[in-house]
């Protein structure tokens, strides 16, 4: 049992460690193929005030591999409905409550930092209701936070479609980064998507039928963070893969006065989205992308903009010198192919425009041990560089 306090609310709960498949997210260790059962317990409160109690059993196969989807597409879903950590359903027919989010201790673990520091983490686990739907999201919290006095950077990390928070927490490799920079990250999980019973982000494109108020959700625990944690609210930042980069671009234009950089991996912009895109300050862009990318394709598609587009329309959004500097990125896995780096630069308020553009990768989340480059560090080397007024000042 676990007693947490947020702000007003004392929550007693329990501890829950639920095992979730991914479709289109990447996997860095390898399961053996046994069947693994996992009793989960989800208490929600409806505005029937009602107490509803859900036991799913899960029985999960898991092998070794990449997080490529194949020749799936976002416009085209694959095969199978996703496995979320919360069957989060619309109370259609009632007016919608919106509550305050409730946390507790989901679990804690030991991280040890590249300086060898063993460094304590607290992971706790938040539901809510918003806007008709129960919601949920996970805080990285390390002690390397909670024994600062500092105000720190909060960073948002948005998993892809299908797939959901825990997983992407587990392989995205943020949490080394976390540890010793000492700064809370928040992993959202998308909502259902009646349609096609899939987790994610409702950005327009393939996501089009959904309802969901993902904007709102975010500004809400954006809000709450504040709140009850030392945030320094000029310095947010939001990252994703496939769903989760469109999301971010999302959030870009619909939430820029929050949001103070974003970086994408293998994400691009709906036409929805890039159409009605409105930031009202220069905002920071980094963009992670695969040439063999078949699945978020870098020309574009119907659904989607070229990547060229998206990089173009930000460029000239943030009135960045119209030739860019290009490096070629070395062949840092041996696997004869590097890529090329593409960056807009003497922006407004000293914002740049980044494209990493990767000639071996595919719709993957490229980790140094595999790929020629990092994306949890390489993200966070770019957007941390930033806050709301643009380039942070060493002074």
């Amino acid at each position: 049992m676990s007693l947490i306090l947020i702000g007003s609310r004392l929550l007693l709960g329990t501890h829950h460690d639920v095992l979730y498949s991914s479709l289109g997210e990447p996997t860095t260790r390898c399961c053996s193929q046994q069947a693994l059962t996992q009793d989960i317990t989800l208490i929600e409160k409806t505005s029937r005030k009602k107490i509803v109690t859900l036991i799913i059993t899960t029985c999960l196969m898991t092998s070794c591999g990449g997080g490529s989807s194949g020749n799936s597409s976002p416009s085209v879903p694959t095969n199978g409905n996703a496995v979320s950590e919360a069957d989060e359903t619309q109370d259609s027919g009632n007016t919608a409550i919106d509550t305050d989010p409730i946390c507790e201790e989901y679990r804690s673990e030991t991280i040890v930092t590249d300086n060898q520091t063993a460094v304590e983490v607290s992971i706790k686990r938040c539901m809510m209701q918003h806007d008709g739907l129960d919601r949920s999201f996970y805080a990285y919290v390390p002690e390397t936070y909670s024994n600062s006095t500092i105000y720190k950077p909060l960073l948002f990390s948005l998993h892809g479609y299908r797939s959901n928070a825990l997983s992407h927490m587990r392989t995205t490799g943020f949490g080394e980064i976390a540890s010793t920079e000492g700064f809370i990250v928040i992993y959202p999980q998308g909502s259902i998507l009646q349609s096609t019973g899939a987790t994610h982000w409702n950005v327009g494109g393939w996501t089009t039928s959904s309802t969901a108020d993902d904007v709102g959700f975010i500004k809400t625990i954006i809000q709450f963070m504040a709140i009850n944690f030392r945030i320094d609210t000029d310095r947010i930042y939001s990252t994703g893969m496939s769903n989760g980069g469109f999301m971010s671009y999302h959030l870009a234009c619909n939430l820029g006065s929050k949001v103070a950089a974003i970086a994408s991996v293998t994400g691009s912009m709906t036409i929805e989205t890039y159409e009605a895109c409105g930031p009202d300050h220069p905002i920071p862009i980094m963009q992670i992308h695969g040439v063999k990318d078949d699945v978020v394709p870098y020309a574009g598609n119907s659904g989607m903009k070229a990547i060229e587009d998206v990089i173009d329309y930000w460029s000239q959004n943030n009135r960045c010198d119209a030739i860019p500097d290009t490096e070629v990125l070395p062949d840092l896995n041996q696997d004869g192919s590097g890529g090329m780096k593409t960056s807009f630069m003497n922006c407004q308020n000293e914002v740049e425009v980044t494209l990493h553009l990767l000639d071996s990768m595919g719709h993957e989340w490229p980790l140094g041990d595999r790929h020629d480059l990092d994306a949890p560090s390489t993200i966070w080397q770019f957007l941390s560089r930033f806050n709301s007024g643009g380039m942070i000042d060493d002074d």
